[in-house]
């Protein structure tokens, strides 16, 4: 299942109550974490994820935290809205770049529409990340923590 289709049944669930673990952490009004703990064959992996609210209080995006990568989500109807960008800035990139001093995100368009990939691109040059390679439509951004403008 494509991981666009997989983040999007992650925040039809989280607003329906019916995750696998309930327990999240509130980190501001419209960002909750949550860690989800899965079972392979014989190890278990934590997977990160960042819910996006609007002021409804319902889920309208997500962001997955990969370790070395993040993956981001928000719903159809909802994008445009600047939800992601202020999360990003004020809450989720705050909490990842504790314990890390960067944090890399990869944009490939044979993975996503070249829509999709320049939205996200400007998504993440506003955030202060910076393009660091470009080639056969997938480009790799970096934000050190150093540079952030962050809060």
């Amino acid at each position: 299942m494509p991981l666009d289709k997989q983040l999007s049944e992650k925040i039809s669930k989280a607003n329906n109550n019916s995750l696998n673990n309930k327990e999240y952490e509130t980190l501001s009004s419209n960002v909750d974490y949550f860690v989800e703990t899965i079972q392979y064959k014989d190890y278990f992996e934590n997977s990160k994820f960042y819910f996006i609210k609007n002021a409804k209080n319902k889920y309208v995006g997500i962001v997955q935290d990969g370790g070395n990568d993040l993956h981001w989500y928000i719903l159809p109807h909802h994008r445009g809205n600047g939800y992601l960008t202020n999360a990003l800035r004020e809450t989720i990139l705050p909490h990842l770049l504790i314990d890390k001093v960067s944090q890399c995100i990869t944009i490939n368009e044979g993975h996503i529409s070249k829509k999709m990939a320049d939205a996200s691109e400007k998504v993440a040059l506003s955030v202060g990340f910076k393009k660091i390679w470009d080639k056969d439509h997938s480009k790799i951004f970096i934000l050190n923590k150093s540079e952030a403008p962050l809060g």
